[in-house]
């Protein structure tokens, strides 16, 4: 039994490795699939590669504040957007580096 569970698993991480570095291998499977899974996997692959945008600008005592919301009409801005696959870190909340 551990050596038929170990070639199942064995077949499947090949087969995963096949399906990546193979686009037309993936193309055919994917038109094998039902129209429901087919719908759900573009519905997944579609998602927008980027971030919704997010306002970078500088408060009246010269701190950084960034923001999904734009600052007033007065006050200069950067937008910034950022790769959904990116990793984006929240400052520690003293505003000071160490």
């Amino acid at each position: 039994m551990k050596i038929l569970s170990l070639l199942a698993i064995i077949f499947f991480i090949f087969s995963g490795i096949a399906l990546y570095l193979s686009p037309a291998l993936r193309v055919k499977l994917l038109q094998m699939l039902p129209g429901e899974v087919k719908q759900q996997i573009d519905t997944l692959t579609s998602m927008p590669q980027t971030t919704k945008p997010l306002y970078q600008w500088k408060d009246k005592n010269g701190q950084w504040i960034v923001s999904d919301t734009k600052p007033p009409k007065s006050i200069p801005y950067k937008i910034k957007q950022y790769s959904r696959e990116t990793n984006v870190v929240p400052a520690n909340g003293n505003g000071k580096n160490k």
